[in-house]
């Protein structure tokens, strides 16, 4: 008979064995949720308002993927060469930079209900970066204009293009920097930030259409750049690292180093953390804003590079621009992008996951032997009792009572 000690044996390893299913699978499926390819080279994306859906300027088109499936569900021919994209605060258009390298560089207007173009405003240069002002009544476009400088030579500079929304007309052109690398614009709308690749980060007041401060990052390259959703701070991306430099003193306060090529930065709806791409490790690590060290890292894709988080941020959509190597020097891009869940001890279990089947069938069987031998035990109890009042043992035929009771001394 199958003693108390036991007992207790079979029902804590049947426990053991459910735990440690889930938390397997927890630890398989909190890297990334899934993986939607996009195809060309998908720099940047952008989520709607309402989390309902994310679109990403690959190089050819506009890729409009259903968050809820996690399926590409249209497909939005724009300009040439789209890359940088934003979407206004209602979620009623998406604005999409078109690098034509002619010098006529545009911006298309989607309409997000019906995901067609409504209007093309031209810009000028090459349109490298898009933002939204949080009113929603300006669109902010980073581009980059070559001038002869003399001798046959000639410069990248920087130049914001102030658009209205409602007219669709360019209202001013504010020059900045040489070598424009990144735009930013504070969560009141009253300044924008943008990078250089020679390591400086420019204040713009817009209203006042000029630049009000230029900050020494660091002596090499910048790119993206965020700022905290209190806009004390602005978090830029350099060579191998964060910068954290403050408003206030317009000066930098903390470096987070030793990170691999750093590329797309985004900020968690709390300002807890920033998310920060990296190329060389194929990860998402997140930044704790408060210690401005990191406190984890997530798996992504092949060469990770923009970053967004979704309205509820419980997810991070991340653009790879995976490729396909061949034996010519030409690679061919095929990018795609991951969607991760934000913390790293979440369960989440993918629709097509195989794990969380695995899941299932474990506990079903331990679920089942554990009811067997309960239901084994009360029908033994049941017959020995049975067997003890009535014993029936004629001619040595076993009769089914009595087997089961022989049964019974081994359960």
């Amino acid at each position: 008979m199958m003693n108390l000690k036991l007992k207790r044996i079979v029902g804590c390893f049947s426990i053991f064995v459910c735990v440690f299913a889930f938390l397997f699978v927890g630890f398989v499926e909190a890297t990334s949720v899934s993986t939607v390819s996009v195809g060309g080279m998908p720099y940047a994306l952008a989520v709607t308002p309402d989390g309902s859906f994310v679109y990403v300027p690959n190089g050819e088109d506009v890729a409009v993927i259903d968050t809820a499936t996690s399926k590409v569900v249209e497909r939005v021919n724009v300009g040439v060469n789209p890359s940088d994209v934003a979407v206004s605060p209602n979620g009623e258009y998406v604005y999409v930079t078109n690098r034509d390298f002619d010098g006529e560089g545009s911006v298309s207007v989607i309409r997000v209900a019906t995901n067609t173009v409504t209007s093309t405003i031209v810009v000028g240069g090459d349109p490298l970066f898009v933002v939204v002002s949080s009113d929603g009544l300006y669109v902010y476009v980073l581009k980059s204009e070559f001038v002869d400088v003399g001798g046959g030579y000639y410069q990248s500079f920087g130049v914001v293009s102030v658009v209205s929304t409602a007219t669709h007309s360019v209202l001013s052109n504010i020059t900045v920097g040489r070598g424009p690398s990144g735009l930013a614009v504070s969560p009141d709308g009253n300044h924008l930030y943008v990078t250089t690749v020679e390591g400086l980060l420019f204040v713009v007041d817009p209203s006042l259409k000029t630049e009000t401060a230029s900050i020494t990052v660091s002596d090499a390259g910048l790119r993206d750049v965020v700022v905290s959703p209190d806009g004390k701070y602005v978090y830029v991306v350099g060579f191998m690292a964060v910068f954290v430099v403050s408003t206030e003193s317009d000066a930098v306060v903390a470096v987070v180093s030793d990170l691999g090529a750093p590329m797309g930065l985004a900020l968690s709806t709390d300002g807890d953390y920033v998310y920060v791409t990296e190329n060389w490790n194929n990860t998402v690590s997140a930044i704790n804003t408060a210690t401005n060290l990191v406190d984890f890292s997530i798996d992504a894709g092949v060469v990770p590079y923009g970053v967004v988080v979704s309205p509820d941020g419980k997810y991070l959509y991340v653009s790879n621009l995976d490729y396909v190597a061949t034996d010519s020097p030409v690679v061919t891009y095929v990018g795609t992008v991951s969607v991760i869940s934000t913390d790293p001890d979440v369960f989440v279990f993918g629709s097509s996951s195989i794990w969380l089947w695995v899941v299932i069938v474990m506990c079903a069987v331990v679920v089942a032997a554990v009811a067997f031998l309960v239901i084994i035990r009360i029908k033994c109890k049941k017959t020995k009792t049975a067997f003890s009042t009535n014993s029936n043992i004629n001619n040595n035929v076993i009769t089914k009572p009595q087997l089961i009771s022989q049964f019974c001394v081994f359960v």
